[in-house]
């Protein structure tokens, strides 16, 4: 599996376009092929999935905005392929989540963010519900992204990083295929391996 990514000067336009699910969604789909009005999910109907690194992030590039695409149909002027090394026990991933409690409470839905004593149980949990078990686990503090208001999407985010200790079967090629979690339209849920251990810099546990 080969990932398509590229680096983009940081710019007013580009942070604003990026501080918001929405935009970042919009901005992204113009990178997928146009299906003519016949799909109603175009990144879903093309197997596509992405990730948006600021410098600061973990695979962010310094001065610039990263923009990591996972696709079979995407077509990403200026971008590098870069292979994905294979999910397999003993390999070091990250993935940005949206990392939030729903809970369904007279007909409606209540969202909060997971408090961080609750983490360690919580990321284990949603890996484990794709079949990884993890080791080494850790987590950054949590942050925003988009802002509150009505019709706005917003999610509270936070970066993971851990070790594959086992994995269930065709759980590795779904994971890489699919990502994980929710949020998986406005770039989030996107599983990277990676072949540096200790990578997020600043991550606590």
């Amino acid at each position: 599996m080969t990932d398509l990514v590229v680096d983009y000067p940081l710019s007013t336009d580009l942070l604003k376009t990026i501080a918001q699910p929405e935009a970042t969604h919009g901005w992204f789909c113009k990178l997928l092929p146009d299906m003519h009005g016949r799909s109603a999910g175009i990144r879903i109907d093309t197997g596509s999935q992405f990730r948006v690194d600021l410098p600061s992030d973990p695979l962010g590039e310094p001065g610039d905005v990263r923009l990591r695409v996972r696709s079979s149909g995407a077509t990403v002027p200026g971008a590098r392929p870069v292979e994905t090394p294979p999910l397999e026990p003993g390999t070091r991933c990250v993935a940005l989540v949206a990392a939030e409690k729903r809970n369904t409470v007279d007909g409606g839905v209540r969202v909060r963010p997971v408090a961080d004593e609750e983490m360690g149980a919580w990321a284990t949990g949603l890996l484990e519900r794709h079949g990884i078990s993890v080791d080494d686990l850790s987590w950054s503090a949590a942050r925003g992204y988009g802002v509150r208001g009505e019709r706005r999407v917003r999610f509270t985010v936070r970066d993971l990083s851990f070790v594959v200790g086992d994995l269930a079967r065709d759980a590795a090629n779904k994971v890489l295929a699919n990502g994980i979690g929710r949020g998986r339209a406005y770039g989030l849920g996107m599983v990277v391996p990676v072949s540096v251990a200790g990578l997020l810099a600043g991550v606590k546990a």
